[in-house]
């Protein structure tokens, strides 16, 4: 979803990893995109930054770099954001829920500006990475439950869990995978509480939205859709 009316940007501001610096972008934002899909774990963003010579706030100071080289920005910085989507609805991705730079990226710099892209993900898609977070030990029970394990335990995120009952169990042991990789397969051999379910449903989806995480059986997803009445 790209944002029609910029102004509706209400807060964007980067924070530094160092010196306590941070930016408000708001004004130089000439695009910004959100996405989330049932097709990918977290959600994420992009935002085009026309850099025409900011002052950074800080506690120690005022200066006047550039957003790059002021910030120091390599990556995994905070992003707040606050903006008003196509439907009306106001999200605000801030303090825990806030984004983190994933790289940047089509730099284009002239004597009087610089412009270039920022792609945002969530702070579990970082996390993820951690070799802290992975899972190691052995899991029993209904699946459901193993999923919320992980996601509290291992990815330790602070995010509501929206998690469709599984009826079936399922033991493993998590063989040093990640947690959001390990939850993906998980949903593969999910199936829901329903009569006569077993070998005839299609599994479970796994992804976030600005609800939060998601584990949701593909036939309700399917069966409660207006726009979708027939699947393979």
């Amino acid at each position: 979803m790209a944002i029609q009316d910029l102004t509706n940007i209400k807060r964007c501001e980067i924070y530094s990893h160092f010196d306590d610096l941070s930016v408000s972008v708001c004004g130089g934002v000439s695009n910004f995109r959100y996405y989330e899909s049932i097709l990918e774990n977290t959600v994420s963003a992009s935002l085009t930054v026309v850099d025409t010579g900011y002052s950074i706030k800080s506690k120690k100071g005022v200066g006047t770099t550039g957003i790059i080289d002021g910030l120091d920005l390599r990556g995994g910085e905070k992003v707040f954001m606050v903006f008003i989507d196509n439907y009306g609805n106001e999200l605000r991705f801030e303090n825990d829920r806030c984004f983190r730079i994933n790289r940047i990226r089509n730099i284009a710099e002239d004597t009087t500006k610089m412009a270039f892209v920022i792609d945002m993900c969530s702070s579990e898609l970082l996390f993820n990475e951690l070799e802290d977070r992975r899972v190691i030990k052995r899991y029993n029970g209904e699946i459901s439950q193993s999923v919320s394990k992980i996601l509290k335990d291992n990815l330790k995120t602070t995010k509501n869990l929206d998690l469709e009952k599984t009826q079936n169990h399922y033991n493993f042991i998590g063989e040093y995978r990640k947690p959001l990789d390990l939850c993906t397969l998980l949903a593969k051999y999910s199936i829901p509480e329903s009569k006569d379910s077993f070998g005839k449903t299609a599994g479970y989806f796994f992804f976030e939205t600005y609800d939060g995480f998601k584990f949701k059986s593909i036939d309700n997803l399917f069966m409660n859709s207006s726009n979708c009445n027939k699947y393979i």
